[in-house]
């Protein structure tokens, strides 16, 4: 009977010495068997004989190693997710001691927005397997464990490879929640989450370490939660050791727009045949008096709660037409202009007149106008005033382009359906790409997708020249990103035309990859033919 497989199994798991996990293993099985021993006890005293007894020990065996079985796996979960947590700060300590890596570290902290109110909804096991799903979902991105882990449901932490700047930082952030933002398939139904974001680079810290990076970070998403959902918030610690909470109220905001201060970056645009600049995208910035320029994320929180996205994009359009006017008049070639249109915007049953007037007024041609959407606003189903704008639109002469193409699940289908003229490769996707195989295949996959539905091709967060050198072999008509330009004011493009040209090499010399020194190029396959879209007129 001892060497039975119960009793093995028993005799394994039973705590010796200072074996913690056992005992806690064990506090697991003993409150099931106290709880059931009076029943037991009971129907043994009224059977009666040695027989009911000899079953009553033999049930509480059965008994104690049921709760073993249940307790055991969970107690691994638990312990993986420490080893987890203690991999990914054991790698923060060691970025931080690198004086080099340490100043471009930035801890991102994400929080699904009223997590309570869906774990009520869902219970604790669905809504616990959600947050599973999105931290999958982010390492599928960011690749290791040493990148992001779950502290604490429903907090995931993400400490990115990459050097951030406060710019970059924020575009990463919303990159986070436009991944979160992707439907979840839970059961019988389709969830759709927000999530806020607090983030605190390491260089706002006097000494940072793991645990205080996270903590600033945790801080700064608890202020962004309480202004509403899918916020941002970053960390500021002055060297005196106040905590500063920069805040712009909507009249700030207004008065902003009414000054123009807040008012289009360019980010160039460029052939991966011929390295000339094929276009331009408008960024907004808000150019502060005292500040200085700030990004986004300044801004936009303030801008979409008041309900001025549709005055931003009005701004931004009539701007950047004026800006473009002003470089034809200036002897420059800017083929075209890329505007970003959000849902809101694109459900004003008048947007395409105001377009068509603004193009009129300032003499330009529709088709150097290009109107950015989100996939998101295709996946989100058929909307009778979105579609017949950008009918419209497309019918005027302008260019429809499909934004982070690859993160809203608009299937191919529905792509067709709408006058998409061409697709901006998500950066998710760029990223690496001249390393990661999985990478590659999936561009080139995308790249042959849109060469058969006749769709020009761009890819945008390109980083390095790697990455270009990749997207130019793999056939990607243009790239736009840091490794070509960061964005700039109207009155810094012409300067940088210039230098843009005297790089290029002459008729019948090399590609135009330009790589930094002591940086070698990839080697290089045949290219396929056509570049996956004509360039732009």
């Amino acid at each position: 009977m001892r060497e039975g497989p119960g009793w093995r199994r028993l005799h394994m798991q039973r705590p010796t010495g200072k074996d913690r996990r056992g005992t806690r293993t064990w506090s697991r099985a003993m409150p099931i068997m106290f709880a059931l021993m009076p029943a037991l006890l009971l129907t043994a005293f009224h059977t009666g004989g040695e027989t009911a007894l000899g079953l009553t020990a033999g049930l509480c065996c059965l008994i104690s190693i049921a709760a073993l079985r249940l307790g055991l796996p969970a107690e691994r979960g638990a312990n993986a997710d420490r080893d987890e947590r203690t991999q990914f700060e054991a790698a923060l300590a060691r970025r931080l001691s690198d004086p080099a890596s340490a100043s471009g570290l930035t801890v991102f902290v994400c929080g699904i927005d009223d997590y309570a109110t869906l774990t009520k909804r869902l219970g604790e096991e669905r809504a616990g397997r959600l947050v599973q799903d999105i931290l999958q979902r982010l390492r599928g991105t960011f690749l290791s464990s040493e990148e992001v882990v779950c502290m604490r449901p429903p907090r995931i932490v993400v400490a990115p490879a990459q050097m951030l700047d406060l710019e970059t930082s924020v575009q990463f952030a919303l990159d986070l929640q436009r991944i979160c933002a992707r439907p979840f398939r839970e059961a019988d139904e389709t969830l759709t989450l927000t999530v806020s974001v607090g983030f605190a680079p390491a260089g706002r810290l006097s000494r940072p370490a793991p645990e205080s990076l996270i903590g600033a970070a945790t801080h700064a998403l608890d202020i962004a939660s309480r202004q509403g959902p899918g916020r941002l918030r970053a960390f500021d610690l002055p060297a005196d050791g106040r905590r500063i909470e920069p805040r712009f109220d909507t009249a700030s905001v207004l008065r902003a727009l009414e000054n123009g201060e807040i008012r289009p970056f360019f980010q160039p645009q460029i052939s991966t045949d011929t390295g000339d600049l094929t276009g331009a995208e408008a960024l907004g910035r808000w150019v502060h008096p005292r500040l200085g320029v700030l990004p986004p994320g300044e801004f936009l929180p303030v801008i979409e709660a008041q309900g001025l996205s549709r005055r931003l994009s009005e701004t931004m359009l009539v701007q950047s037409l004026g800006c473009l006017l002003d470089w034809d008049q200036a002897g420059l070639n800017v083929p075209r202009i890329s505007v970003n249109f959000g849902e809101r915007e694109l459900a004003d049953p008048h947007l395409a007149d105001r377009v068509q007037i603004e193009l009129e007024r300032h003499g330009l041609s529709p088709d150097r106008l290009s109107i950015e959407i989100l996939e998101t606003v295709l996946a989100a189903g058929p909307e009778d005033t979105v579609t017949r704008n950008l009918q419209s639109l497309n019918a005027l002469g302008c260019h429809i382009e499909l934004d982070d193409f690859g993160t809203g699940h608009a299937a191919i289908t529905t792509i067709r359906r709408f006058p998409i003229s061409g697709i901006k490769i998500d950066r998710s996707f760029v990223k690496s790409m001249d390393t990661a195989r999985d990478q590659q295949n999936m561009v080139a996959a995308i790249l042959t997708m849109a060469e058969q539905l006749s769709l020009e091709t761009i890819a945008e967060g390109v980083e390095t020249a790697g990455e270009h050198a990749m997207l130019s072999q793999l056939g990607c008509a243009h790239v736009q990103g840091f490794a070509i330009a960061r964005p700039m004011p109207a009155e810094a493009l012409p300067e940088w035309i210039a230098r843009h040209r005297a790089a290029l090499p002459r008729p019948g010399g090399m590609a135009p990859v330009l790589f930094p020194q002591r940086e070698s190029p990839p080697p290089l396959r045949s290219r396929r033919d056509g570049t996956g879209g004509g360039k732009p007129a």
